[in-house]
C-alpha cells in the first residue's frame, strides 16, 4: 500500500491532485476547490448537494484523499487556515496596491462586503430579527478581542429600542453574574471572525447549555462557536491589506438594527422619544 500522505506536507490541495479520483469522486473535488475551503467546512451533506452527488461519493472522496473521516478532512483545512491567519503572514500577499486611493480600497472592500452578504440566506437573517426583537428575555452581546467593537456598536443601538440588552465587556469577570444568570428565554449574540477565540465558544456553549438561544456572527470557515448556534451569520473580512476588515460586520449590525427599529415599530419609536428625552440636556 503507499504510505500516506502528510497534511502537513502535501495539504489538501496536494493530496486532491495526486488522489485516483471517479468521475463523481471529481466533482466533489471540482466543487471544494471552487471554493476552498469553505465548501467542505459546514457539513459533508451540503457539500454533497452543491456537488450534486450523494453523501456516500463524498465520504468515497475524503477516503480517497487519505483521511479516515470528513471531520479529519475538515480538522487539515482549519490547520492550513491557521497557519496562514496572522497579518504577518499576509504581509507579502496583500497589498494596497492600485487601491491605494481612498475610493478604490473602499470600493473593493465594499465590492467583497457585497459579495458576502449575497451569501447569506433570507432565513438566515429573519431568524436573526425574530432573536433580536424578542423582548421576554435579556439579549446580551459580546465579541472577541478585533470583533468586540461590533458587539458594542449593536448594544448601543438596541439599547434604544429595546429594553434588556447588555454588552458582556468582560464574561470571565465583571460581566459574569450576567453568564451565570442566563435563561432559556435569553438571547447571546456573538461575534467572533479570525483568529477565533477559544474564550467566545465556550460562552456559547455555556449559554445553549442554559437553553438560550445563540445567534452567531463570524466568517468563514466560521467560529467553533457557531457549533453552539441557533442562527449563525457570516461576512467577508478580507481586505486588500495585511489587516482584515470589520466593514461588512457593521453594515450587517448597521442592517440588523434598522430591521429591529422597523420590526418593533412603534414600541421603537416610542423609546427612542423616551431615550432622546433623557439625553437631551448632554447636546446643545
Amino acid at each position: 500500500m503507499d504510505a500516506e500522505p502528510s497534511p502537513a506536507a502535501t495539504g489538501v490541495r496536494g493530496r486532491i491532485t495526486s488522489a485516483s479520483l471517479r468521475p463523481s469522486e471529481r466533482r466533489v473535488a471540482l466543487c471544494l476547490l471552487a471554493d476552498y475551503p469553505a465548501a467542505a467546512l459546514s457539513t459533508a451533506g451540503e457539500l454533497a448537494r452543491t456537488a450534486r452527488v450523494s453523501t456516500q461519493t463524498v465520504i468515497r472522496f475524503v477516503r480517497a484523499l487519505g483521511f479516515a473521516s470528513f471531520a479529519d478532512l475538515q480538522d487539515a483545512l482549519r490547520e492550513e487556515l491557521r497557519a496562514g491567519l496572522g497579518p504577518l503572514s499576509k504581509l507579502r500577499s496583500r497589498s494596497i496596491g492600485e487601491t491605494a486611493d481612498l475610493a478604490g480600497f473602499a470600493r473593493v472592500i465594499g465590492d467583497r462586503a457585497i459579495h458576502g452578504f449575497e451569501r447569506i440566506p433570507a432565513t438566515g437573517i429573519e431568524a436573526a430579527v425574530d432573536l433580536l426583537t424578542d423582548q421576554r428575555g435579556q439579549l446580551l452581546t459580546v465579541g472577541g478581542r478585533f470583533s468586540t467593537v461590533l458587539a458594542r456598536h449593536l448594544a448601543t443601538n438596541l439599547q434604544a429600542l429595546r429594553a434588556g440588552v447588555r454588552l458582556l465587556d468582560d464574561p470571565p469577570g465583571a460581566s459574569l453574574p450576567d453568564v451565570v444568570d442566563l435563561g432559556a428565554r435569553d438571547v447571546v449574540v456573538v461575534f467572533d471572525v479570525q483568529r477565533y477565540q477559544p474564550a467566545m465558544s465556550r460562552l456559547a456553549a455555556t449559554a445553549a447549555g442554559k437553553q438560550a438561544s445563540v445567534l452567531v456572527i463570524t466568517d468563514e470557515p466560521g467560529s467553533p462557536a457557531a457549533d453552539h448556534a441557533a442562527v449563525r451569520l457570516a461576512v467577508d473580512v478580507a481586505a486588500p491589506s495585511a489587516l482584515d476588515t470589520l466593514a461588512g460586520g457593521l453594515l450587517l449590525v448597521e442592517y440588523l438594527v434598522a430591521r429591529v427599529l422597523d420590526r418593533l415599530g412603534e414600541s421603537a419609536q416610542q423609546r427612542l422619544q423616551v431615550w432622546e428625552s433623557a439625553r437631551s440636556a448632554d447636546f446643545s
